[in-house]
């Protein structure tokens, strides 16, 4: 595991640090955000034990490698709902470091860099609060 609570690939913009920043980072429900091709960007503690997948080996990945059989085709179901929607909630079978699918509870926000544009999307356990919006 590492020593970080909240994981974040180098690579990546800064706007979803802010966004998973505070709470997020401590909280006990999985919280990640993919960039607009599908990439992890980051990754918080509470994914590492829930699927078993550190954050430095996870960061970088694409996310489909995580999807279980048969949701790659709901991955897309849902990516082109949040074109239309604020949000999406519901559960996603993600599949662990053993190899045996986990269920998760998320919440879907898709988030941008500028007005209009998306650059990603924040997912975070279902029952848990959005985070508030960093700064511009």
């Amino acid at each position: 595991m590492t020593s970080s609570l909240l994981a974040f690939s180098r690579t990546a913009r800064p706007r979803p640090a802010d966004l998973l920043k505070c709470e997020h980072s401590l909280s006990p429900y999985p919280t990640f955000a993919l960039n607009s091709g599908d990439i992890i960007i980051a990754w918080n503690k509470a994914c590492e034990e829930k699927l078993g997948h550190e954050a430095q080996e996870t960061l970088g990945w694409p996310f489909n490698t995580l999807l279980t059989k048969g949701q790659n085709r709901r991955w897309r179901a849902i990516k082109s709902l949040l074109r239309t929607r604020p949000s999406w909630e519901g559960r996603i079978s993600l599949r662990s470091k053993k190899g045996a699918p986990v269920e998760l509870p998320l919440r879907i926000v898709p988030f941008s860099w500028r007005e209009g544009s998306c650059a990603g999307l924040l997912a975070f356990g279902a029952g848990a609060e959005p985070p508030a919006a960093g700064p511009s």
